[in-house]
């Protein structure tokens, strides 16, 4: 779904952003799109902040 940011995080940003991860790219709304991506974001941030 998300290439390059590695599976465990993919799928923590989908639930986080209320969503599945076996979920098809094509049959997500831009909005919806948008929100696992600012997840993985947050995700990934909180990671590095704690080591």
């Amino acid at each position: 779904m998300i290439a390059g940011i590695g599976n465990v995080i993919r799928a923590e940003a989908c639930f986080a952003a209320g969503d599945s991860p076996w979920r098809r790219v094509g049959r997500l709304e831009p909005g919806e799109a948008r929100g696992i991506v600012d997840a993985a974001a947050r995700i990934m941030a909180a990671t590095l902040a704690t080591g």
